[in-house]
């Protein structure tokens, strides 16, 4: 079989998968490869889309390619094993620094394709069997089916060829599908790897339901960090889930250990109740409308707060008052002498809350606020407080917590409370807008993400110590810290 580069003897089957065989091959040289042999039929050219993937890391290579009469040809680098294949050798879940060291290569390749050509790409069927143990690394494959994340309208992309068992909800219902799919995918994979075996079994229409309603269960014996991370990959709304551009990272900081004693189970400490609402909701979810993504998102919501709540209760817990602290029907409670620090569960806030105020394009789906009290001193002074909204206030559609604060407009009206927390409303999007009215936009938003929150906990047990000490004071700027450019205008 002649191609571009090289003459090329064919030999047993290797493997099957996507459209095509894969067979061994070898040339006159020696040289042994892999070859997969796709029959030429419409759509079948999107196996050779992306065979020059230059500058992502860890890709099966590419050394040969061509046709014959019948098929396209794509010959790569002989892969030592698959991912499978090495959990069936293994016959369990693998240990975390292991499965952390596999997903860590996959999500460098996910994030390199992230932003290929100046387009997301989407590869549509990440599972173990298309992730290869190459030259001592585990490489992504089979892009046969990854497609432009804006060609939505081919005909011929094969958006219904899918791996059931790791198929994200969007999909299923056949909707616009992104990258956020295949983070979803890579959820399943790291679960697997940690589990033993995948968070969702049956046949395709068993698999469609539990994919569409049902929660995994919890992951039995991981850190609280890295389930988390894995929780928030398996998301059923995808404007939920991690950037896979950001998955790197992440997976970085899930192997930092806590560096307070007790940080992980305290932080693993509302997984229960999390699950528990996020089934529920996900139970209600037959036929997905737009007020049901909405409420996925709110589920998602709460799910990531039991985070925060737990990552902050630990933190004070560890400052050698543990007494003082508590989760209760309302929310964290931390006391200190007089003082004391609450961060409350959330709350709903209804679509279209900014009335007339067309200026605030992000939407805001939950709210809550953080705030600390204290006696009030001479000044007429009692503590302040914080807006949390789970909102997505930097990229449309990207929905995660967000901290931000608001004052009076008049610099000659004081209140108790400075800078203070607000419900979304017309009134509010009148003082993001910048327009004159009672309130102004006083704290730029700032994310509040679990297992990077050291600023967020850092400011605030410090607000808590100056409030017990009686060293808290109401800022003198207004707003306090510059708020422009925090959040998109359109």
């Amino acid at each position: 079989m002649s191609l571009e580069r090289e003459v090329w003897t064919l030999g047993k089957r290797l493997g099957r998968g996507g459209f095509g065989e894969v067979l061994e091959a070898w040339t006159e040289r020696g040289e042994i490869a892999a070859a997969k042999l796709v029959l030429k039929e419409p759509g079948a050219e999107r196996e050779l889309l992306f065979v020059d993937l230059t500058g992502v890391r860890h890709v099966v290579p590419v050394i040969d390619r061509g046709e014959t009469e019948t098929h396209l040809v794509i010959v790569m680098t002989r892969a030592e094993k698959s991912l499978r294949q090495h959990l069936e050798e293994r016959g369990g879940p693998l240990d975390v620094g292991e499965a952390t060291a596999i997903l860590t290569d996959v999500a460098e390749t996910f994030s390199d394709l992230a932003e290929r050509d100046g387009s997301a790409v989407i590869h549509r069927d990440l599972k173990p069997e298309n992730v290869l143990m190459v030259h001592g690394r585990w490489c992504t494959s089979d892009f046969g089916i990854a497609r432009y994340a804006e060609s939505t309208a081919d005909s011929n992309t094969r958006s219904h060829a899918r791996s059931s068992a790791y198929t994200a909800p969007e999909r299923w219902r056949d909707e616009e599908v992104t990258t956020a799919a295949d983070v979803y995918s890579f959820g399943v994979m790291a679960y697997e790897l940690l589990a033993g075996e995948r968070p969702f079994r049956g046949d395709t229409h068993e698999l469609r339901d539990q994919h569409l309603h049902k929660v995994p269960p919890a992951l039995p014996g991981v850190a609280s960090r890295l389930a988390a991370l894995i929780d928030m990959c398996l998301a059923k709304p995808s404007a939920a889930r991690p950037l896979s551009v950001d998955l790197p990272g992440r997976l970085r900081r899930t192997e930092i250990m806590p560096t307070l004693p007790g940080v992980a189970a305290l932080q693993a400490a509302g997984q229960v109740e999390a699950r528990r609402r996020a089934q529920q909701a996900a139970d209600l979810s037959l036929v997905q409308t737009r007020s049901e993504q909405r409420e996925d998102l709110v589920v998602a919501a709460a799910g990531i707060l039991k985070w925060i709540v737990a990552e902050l209760k630990a933190t004070m817990s560890a400052a050698a008052f543990p007494g003082d602290v508590g989760v209760t029907d309302h929310g964290l409670r931390v006391g200190l002498g007089d003082a004391t620090l609450s961060l409350n569960w959330l709350s709903r806030v209804r679509n279209n809350v900014w009335g007339g105020w067309g200026e605030v394009p992000f939407d805001v789906v939950a709210c809550t606020e953080i705030s600390v009290e204290m006696p009030v001193n001479h000044c007429g002074y009692e503590g302040r407080s914080h807006s949390l909204w789970y909102c997505d206030v930097e990229d449309a559609g990207r929905f995660q917590w967000y901290e931000t604060g608001f004052m009076v407009f008049s610099r000659d009206e004081i209140a108790s409370v400075t800078p203070f927390s607000m419900s979304p409303s017309p009134e509010i999007g009148m003082a993001l807008s910048g327009a004159s009215g009672q309130w102004r936009h006083a704290w730029p938003f700032m994310p509040v993400v679990p297992g990077d929150m050291n600023d967020f906990v850092d400011r605030w047990a410090n607000t808590l110590a100056q409030a017990m000490d009686g060293t808290l004071t109401a800022p003198n700027l207004r707003p306090e810290r510059l708020v422009e450019d925090s959040w998109r205008k359109v």
